[in-house]
């Protein structure tokens, strides 16, 4: 056809393009600029076919990434936090069990133990959501900024809600990790009450040396569940209960 042709085309269809997003939100007047100026383009570089993205689609875009990213953050702490509910109201009650077999070995071993330290258990909370730099507000700009600078302050917004959702993903799986330790937890809690019922009923068939060592496992799970709950706190609860048992078996 030929380039003046092809010009013909691009002014046909500069023409019809306000009238094709006839339906379509109108920011400011701007977008329709933006689509005109983006279908012009894309004729002269010889990709007609190529969909016309103006900074509106890049910012709605970006609002999504952004949305998204904070629904999924909530979704997990909500786990979290549903998890840790479980296991912080049973605290109370292995804490209470522990000290009723705690006082009873002093008693078997005539000895003054000192008291447990309080019952309290604590979970070190990860991050909150992280926020978004860079503010992005295209009406407010529009007086101010041509389309290219509309593009680009809407591509560099794409940027940082990218960059968001990289860095609540990363959030996301901290606090994912540490649902599952508290999990651990609260499974490690049923297994020291199976642990303390069987001390009870079967203590006075040990000797002095294993009771005490008894009581000192006890006050280490003790003083281990007044600590912030964090990484490695299931293992060091695990190995603590694993060397109490090699001690009743």
């Amino acid at each position: 056809m030929g380039v003046i042709g092809e010009l013909f085309d691009i002014v046909g269809d500069v023409v019809a393009l306000p009238f094709k997003i006839a339906g379509a939100v109108v920011e400011f007047g701007n977008d329709v600029g933006e689509l005109v100026a983006q279908d012009v383009k894309n004729k002269i570089e010889g990709n007609p076919e190529e969909p016309i993205r103006t900074s509106y689609d890049v910012r709605d875009e970006a609002d999504k990434i952004i949305d998204t990213a904070r629904k999924d953050f909530s979704s997990a702490r909500c786990d979290l936090d549903s998890a840790w509910y479980e296991t912080s109201k049973n605290a109370g009650k292995v804490a209470d069990r522990r000290q009723e077999v705690y006082a009873l070995l002093g008693k078997a071993t005539s000895s003054a133990l000192t008291e447990l330290p309080d019952k309290q258990l604590r979970l070190l909370y990860p991050s909150s959501a992280p926020s978004v730099d860079v503010d992005f507000h295209i009406g407010t700009f529009a007086g101010a900024l041509g389309t290219n600078m509309r593009m680009e302050a809407a591509e560099e917004y794409l940027l940082e809600a990218n960059e968001y959702r990289v860095e609540t993903m990363r959030l996301i799986a901290d606090v994912n990790a540490l649902r599952r330790t508290v999990l651990n937890v609260s499974d490690a809690q049923k297994e020291e009450m199976a642990m303390l019922d069987m001390i009870q009923s079967a203590y006075q068939a040990k000797s002095r040396s294993v009771l005490t060592e008894s009581a000192g496992l006890l006050r280490e799970i003790a003083e281990l569940c007044v600590q912030e709950v964090c990484s490695n706190t299931d293992s060091k609860y695990q190995d603590l209960l694993r060397r109490l048992k090699q001690l009743w078996n």
